[in-house]
């Protein structure tokens, strides 16, 4: 079993997290997801600071050696921030995909966001279903 970070919430597809830093939340992808696709080298952001999406919304294109996945938004919100330093260096993620670095250049998280429906976060995993899921999705063999 990969990391699982104990301060974030996790989308039922397993692929993204957030976790609330000051107003806003933050959005990566899992340790598990970017273990999964291998290392990443394409990013391609697809919304921008300010506009509003519903949960679902396509966010993001991450590509690698293995393949391609298209990200989420997990819960409604409107977009404060995009990490511009992954458009250069999208092994950030690899290196760092809880964005736990102090420092905001080798950190690897993808979006800043405020949430526009805060209810919606108790349809997301906490870390211990998030867990259950990913430890089930590999005892099924797939």
């Amino acid at each position: 079993m990969r990391s699982v970070d104990m301060d974030s919430y996790y989308d039922d597809q397993l692929e993204c997290w957030i976790r609330k830093d000051g107003d806003d939340y933050i959005l990566g992808i899992t340790d598990w997801t970017q273990g999964y696709i291998g290392d990443i080298s394409q990013l391609y952001i697809e919304v921008h600071t300010g506009i509003t999406l519903e949960k679902g919304s396509p966010i993001a294109i991450v590509e690698s050696d293995k393949t391609s996945i298209e990200l989420h938004l997990p819960i409604s919100g409107t977009v404060t921030g995009v990490n511009n330093n992954l458009l250069e260096d999208p092994s950030l993620i690899n290196r760092d995909c809880y964005a736990r670095s102090k420092d905001k250049h080798t950190s690897g998280w993808i979006l800043r966001f405020k949430s526009t429906d805060i209810r919606e976060i108790e349809q997301l995993l906490t870390p211990d279903h998030y867990r259950k899921s990913v430890d089930s999705f590999f005892k099924k063999g797939d």
